[in-house]
């Protein structure tokens, strides 16, 4: 048997009428009730910039959220209490920090000192011992 155009069409037709028969006929015997459970296809953990207890959540498992939206509320008075410190810190340590450049500057300017204290010593000393050997060579060539 060939196949012609309309036997191609007729045959289409009754498969397609076959199928929805069976579809009315499936739906009509056996109601669909179906359960499901949907999930994130990504999730991610939020990890907070500060430290401290939440005390409040502003969204559930599930809802949508947008970019910014606030998620929870952190009591902030332990991230206060840690910029506090660390602002004291920072302070010590400027403080430090002054402190030894003026102990270097104040250094410097002793050994600078101490140079031209030993400096002065020595010319001294190169002094009084060009006297002495002058005195003492005028000693030996006088006649005695």
């Amino acid at each position: 048997m060939a196949l012609t155009r309309e036997s191609l069409t007729e045959s289409i037709f009754h498969i397609f009428n076959d199928f929805i028969d069976n579809r009315n006929h499936n739906e009509r015997c056996a109601p669909i009730e179906q359960e499901a459970e949907v999930k994130a296809g990504t999730t991610l953990d939020i990890i907070s910039k500060a430290n401290g207890e939440v005390t409040q959540v502003l969204k559930s498992r599930g809802d949508y959220v947008n970019k910014g939206d606030v998620l929870f509320v952190i009591d902030s008075k332990a991230a206060e209490i840690a910029m506090k410190k660390s602002e004291v810190s920072l302070k010590n340590a400027g403080e430090a920090l002054q402190k030894v450049r003026l102990d270097n500057e104040n250094n410097h300017k002793n050994l600078l000192d101490d140079v031209t204290r030993a400096e002065t010593a020595l010319q001294n000393a190169t002094q009084n011992y060009s006297m002495r050997l002058i005195n003492q060579n005028k000693l030996s060539i006088m006649p005695a």
